[in-house]
């Protein structure tokens, strides 16, 4: 067994919710561990190190993969494993010459430099799972005197998102400093399973959730009426709002209404969605609300 693949097997052995050997001699390192209905683990780990890279937009416009921690693509297979879901592609040069870069794709491991310590936009993916999966990580590690030590600030701005996550935490996400653990069960839209994933990570240095504790954080009280609906959906709330978005289970917003003198309630229609679950918020100056209906 070569270096390269040694480094994979340490980083793919785990305990549920304790691993038990980091990324090597990376100065910080955070996990997220997983376990589906079956007993199968895996896991992810976002790595912060002097030495680590990103992709170059100068020569010899490097890929930024990082070898030394395990940033490398995946091959697929049968068996259940999480990844970094998605390919990001990017272009370097100018003219008609474009060499393209790979930084994300079926990865376990996501490094980056000390100074550039923003894991956001990318998104986690689980692959031939039984539900329900239990996600367990360890919060000190966001807070802990080593990543403040390295980037004088917490990395707590730590948050996950999707149809099923939207509005899970008074926050409107899933705020990962105020847990340690995620279950994500079983669940229908219309009589038919509805997948969880991708699901959407942020990991960025500040205060948990944009500042604000899920306690301080002011929700807007909203029902919608019918619910399920074909054509119109009445949008009811104790205070006024100037903002309704519609999202849809994977996130893309599919509306968005603003109100310059707010509204108690508004009709919206809502005929030319497709068939399914939503999320709608609504927002004023002061909090946001949160409600899923069905498009009929």
């Amino acid at each position: 067994m070569n270096k390269f693949t040694l480094s994979l097997v340490i980083f793919g052995i785990l305990i549920l919710g304790e691993v038990k050997a980091q990324p090597q001699t990376a100065q910080w390192s955070f996990y997220l561990a997983f376990e589906d209905a079956t007993g199968a683990m895996d896991s992810l780990w976002y790595v912060l190190d002097t030495s680590a890279t990103v992709y170059s937009f100068s020569p010899p416009y490097h890929n930024g993969n990082d070898l030394q921690f395990g940033e490398v693509p995946l091959g697929m297979d049968s068996s259940f494993h999480v990844s970094m879901g998605g390919i990001l592609t990017v272009g370097i040069g100018n003219g008609s010459s474009w060499p393209s870069i790979l930084e994300y794709g079926n990865f376990k491991v996501e490094a980056r430099p000390v100074g550039s310590p923003n894991f956001g936009g990318g998104g986690v993916v689980a692959h031939n799972y039984v539900l329900p999966i239990t996600m367990r990580y360890d919060a000190a590690l966001l807070t802990s005197a080593t990543i403040n030590g390295l980037i004088n600030q917490n990395m707590s701005d730590a948050f996950m998102d999707n149809g099923y996550l939207f509005g899970y935490d008074d926050s409107g996400v899933f705020c990962l400093p105020f847990h340690d653990s995620l279950v994500l069960p079983y669940f229908e839209v219309q009589g038919i399973e509805a997948d969880h994933f991708p699901i959407s990570l942020n990991l960025t240095p500040g205060s948990p959730c944009a500042g604000l504790s899920i306690s301080e954080r002011p929700k807007i009280d909203v029902k919608i009426y019918p619910n399920p609906a074909a054509e119109i959906i009445l949008i009811q709330s104790r205070e006024d709002f100037d903002q309704v978005e519609i999202f849809d289970l994977s996130g893309k917003r599919v509306l968005n209404i603003s109100a310059q003198n707010g509204l108690a309630q508004s009709t919206i229609d809502v005929s030319t969605l497709n068939s399914g679950m939503y999320v709608l918020s609504i927002h004023n100056k002061t909090g946001w609300g949160f409600a899923k209906f069905v498009k009929e």
